[in-house]
């Protein structure tokens, strides 16, 4: 079962009024008027949607999967313990994300004050579309799948020691390194080397 928020249900730009019992899956759309939100200790999945006047989030102790997109007040993120699951899109406003240690998919979309991105140890996908600011990637000890698409001051890729799929659109210095890689001697001598698609 998903508890639906509904601006109607909002008051004074809270809805802690709300008792969601022993829902799991909270979907909060278009709470123009919501200021913040409880931090509800059984939550495992957070969907929130066109929610402007929000500035931060909670720090949800048991919080699986989190969607979050058109907050332009977002700035920052708490460190949820157990998330493995984030996805943001059109908060251009954040300006960084925290080192969540257990979070094996990410997404970011349209983020466009995010300048770099935490070396999460157990992340196994990434997705960054439409960062301009970004300007590096760490070195993800797990990474399998990265897909960087217009983030054009994206300056360095590191070279993973494993097979890493990497897709790049509209990163021109990033597109420029690939051959460099391809051709570097100690990949070439291993068998897993980074593999370029050009879009």
């Amino acid at each position: 079962m998903v508890l639906n928020i509904t601006p109607e249900m909002v008051l004074n730009g809270r809805i802690d009024h709300i008792d969601i019992g022993d829902e799991t899956h909270v979907c909060i759309v278009d709470c123009i008027g919501l200021v913040e939100l409880p931090c509800w200790p059984n939550v495992k999945e957070v969907n929130c949607r066109n929610c402007p006047g929000l500035t931060r989030l909670p720090c949800w102790p048991n919080v699986k999967e989190v969607w979050c997109g058109d907050c332009p007040g977002l700035t920052r993120l708490p460190c949820w313990p157990n998330v493995k699951e984030v996805n943001f899109w059109n908060c251009p406003r954040l300006v960084e994300l925290p080192c969540w240690q257990n979070v094996i998919k990410v997404w970011c979309y349209t983020c466009l004050e995010l300048t770099r991105l935490p070396c999460w140890p157990n992340v196994i996908v990434v997705n960054c579309h439409n960062c301009p600011s970004l300007v590096s990637l760490p070195y993800w000890k797990h990474i399998k799948y990265v897909n960087c698409h217009n983030c054009p001051r994206l300056l360095f890729v590191p070279y993973w020691s494993h097979y890493v799929k990497i897709e790049c659109k509209n990163c021109p210095n990033i597109q420029k390194q690939a051959p460099l890689v391809l051709l570097k001697t100690d990949f070439l001598l291993s068998a897993w080397v980074p593999e370029f698609i050009h879009l």
